[in-house]
């Protein structure tokens, strides 16, 4: 059976120490991997997840929910952004008035360079 990945994002409402071993405690009772984490914004952690089932994660939302400490704002299969917000640790600007343009800065060479990278990577496997 091929493992299920999921993007998990949550928005920190308490710091306190602990925080990140408590969810990852629940994870693994949970059986659910974290591949991938790192912060996306300020208060905010991402985390890219993998997991045999998709009733694992119905039973991590339903724990998380109850959380004071955290709100989770993202549980999904994650998006190319997804990806790189979690390898690159920010996401990458789309344009105000069209969605379909992203936006770098100098700075965001290698940003830019990992987000030409998975797009060729999934136009590969397309064809």
């Amino acid at each position: 059976m091929a493992k299920l990945e999921w993007y998990f994002e949550y928005e920190i409402q308490v710091n306190r120490p602990g925080l990140l071993g408590d969810i990852s405690s629940l994870m693994g009772m949970l059986s659910i991997n974290i591949v991938t984490i790192n912060g996306v914004d300020v208060s905010r952690r991402g985390m890219l997840l993998r997991c045999d089932h998709t009733d694992q994660i119905k039973r991590l939302e339903s724990i998380l929910n109850t959380m004071e400490t955290i709100k989770v704002t993202k549980l999904r299969q994650p998006k190319l952004r997804d990806r790189l917000a979690v390898r690159h640790g920010r996401y990458i600007q789309r344009d105000a008035d069209d969605k379909k343009t992203f936006r770098f800065e100098r700075d965001e060479l290698g940003l830019l360079v990992d987000f030409m990278a998975e797009l060729f990577k999934k136009k590969k496997d397309i064809n």
